[in-house]
């Protein structure tokens, strides 16, 4: 008797042991449009700009979360700054190193004109910071299950509110999906692809040869951008098209977590806010 009872507590224990390794999760925050300035109009009581005190308090918080990586999608400054950018690299730089960051670049962040060109930015983020991205698009990929990329969308020739991808960039976005289709995928860009939102500065314009690629593919699990300075979260054939609202603006960002196994795939996300 003794005996069946140890081989069922071992049988139960196995089948626990295996739910639990399928069962798996991975976690990580989004902060879009930090707008770093050091224009002294919104200079606060603790001697800051409400831009600068809102990240240092997000890094703060993230620091002290279980997130495994932290992206920022875009606007990360007010205007194409270099000593705006700077003090965006070394606060990201303040992030621990077990929680890499990856910094896509925005409208409002390069120009020609102001001589950051995005060479120039991710040279600038990179040396103050332990951003992994060194030009887009790119692929990361956290796990063996997923692959995460990160688009671009910006024309540092011709500034503007509304995001544009090239030819080039789709083109490596569908043979990027076609190698990968076999794993899950989210996409990071500053630029959404669908919003409720009004303003056509909000909007990315020629998005018809995005989306046509986009259904091609059962694989993504969401679309995850900045730029819109609201939170949204739309599904469109399958896919969580979801805008994260402005750090500067709001005082927000968002936490995300995927929550899977062999059979199943859940995103979850919830609002943070920093005092």
């Amino acid at each position: 008797m003794k005996k069946i009872f140890l081989l069922l507590f071992l049988f139960f224990a196995q089948i626990l042991t295996m739910s639990h390794v399928e069962a798996r999760e991975i976690k990580f925050a989004v902060l879009s449009d930090t707008n770093i300035s050091l224009s002294k109009n919104v200079i606060q009581d603790n001697g800051l700009t409400s831009s600068i005190y809102n990240l240092q308090k997000a890094v703060a918080d993230l620091n002290n979360s279980e997130n495994d990586f932290v992206v920022f999608t875009g606007n990360v400054t007010a205007n194409p700054d270099k000593s705006n950018l700077v003090i965006f690299a070394k606060i990201i730089g303040k992030l621990k190193f077990v929680k890499p960051s990856y910094v896509i670049v925005g409208n409002q962040d390069v120009s020609q004109v102001s001589d950051i060109s995005k060479k120039e930015f991710f040279r600038l983020v990179n040396l103050f910071s332990h951003n992994r991205i060194r030009k887009l698009p790119c692929t990361k990929r956290v796990t063996g299950d997923f692959v995460f990329i990160y688009m671009d969308g910006v024309n540092q020739l011709i500034p503007g509110y509304s995001g544009k991808f090239t030819e080039t960039d789709l083109i490596w976005l569908e043979g990027t999906l076609k190698k990968h289709k076999n794993k899950k995928v989210v996409i990071f860009q500053h630029f959404p692809l669908i919003t409720n939102q009004k303003s056509n500065g909000f909007n990315t314009i020629n998005i018809d040869k995005y989306l046509e690629i986009l259904s091609e593919h059962d694989n993504i699990l969401a679309i995850i951008s900045g730029h819109s300075r609201v939170d949204e979260e739309i599904v469109k054939d399958g896919i969580y098209h979801i805008s994260v609202p402005s750090l500067a603006v709001s005082k927000e960002y968002k936490e995300f977590v995927i929550d899977y196994n062999k059979d199943r795939c859940v995103l979850k996300s919830r609002i943070k806010t920093v005092d």
